[in-house]
């Protein structure tokens, strides 16, 4: 799935200070900053949390 040049314009890395653009690798299914940070798109749309955060809650687990 393809970003808009429009969208990735305005994508920054959240995990780089001063933020640095990010742009679309390994096909398209991939954002990666100057950095080496990557985030990877699902369904069309980036996945910009850290990683910590995209863990299931504990809770969620013993479901």
């Amino acid at each position: 799935m393809n970003l808009s040049p429009e969208l990735l314009n305005l994508l920054r890395c959240p995990l780089c200070h001063p933020p640095s653009p990010l742009s679309p690798v390994a096909e398209g299914t991939v954002l990666r900053c100057a950095a080496g940070h990557s985030f990877p798109l699902t369904e069309g749309f980036p996945d910009l949390r850290p990683d910590d955060l995209k863990a299931p809650a504990p809770a969620a687990q013993q479901k």
